[in-house]
């Protein structure tokens, strides 16, 4: 259980105070709606999701045999899908860490200039967004 509510803990980043560069640099007028948002957001995260996986989990019965991590939801979904689970994991999980690293590396510029006063952008050389 405390693994478990450890990554419970770690599976959203609410109070790191990542979620105002993002809600901050929207075009929204209802600061509320943007609050209530990512409140959800981390509501489907933490409550919805990791709920949906450890009955996945728990239904399938592979709890038992001594596996963890991505082994473990592979096993689980094995059950139902077969030999494509692997695929399907596989595919998640790189989904998830290309989103992971693109909203990093947008809120690492962000903070940037922030921190320069939007000098020292190299990037906007190659983007030319503005």
């Amino acid at each position: 259980m405390t693994v478990g509510f450890q990554r419970g803990i770690f599976a959203h980043e609410a109070g790191l105070g990542t979620a105002a560069v993002a809600y901050g640099n929207t075009s929204g007028t209802h600061p509320a709606k943007d609050a209530i948002m990512s409140t959800l957001g981390v509501f489907i995260t933490v409550h919805v999701i990791c709920f949906l996986v450890a009955m996945c989990v728990l239904v399938t019965g592979v709890w038992q045999n001594g596996e963890s991590s991505s082994a473990l939801i592979i096993s689980a979904y094995q059950t139902v899908f077969g030999r494509f689970a692997g695929i399907i994991i596989t595919f998640l999980t790189i989904n998830f860490g290309a989103s992971v690293l693109i909203s990093y590396a947008y809120i690492g510029r962000q903070c940037w200039e922030f921190l320069t006063n939007k000098r020292y952008i190299l990037l906007d050389i190659l983007c030319k967004e503005r």
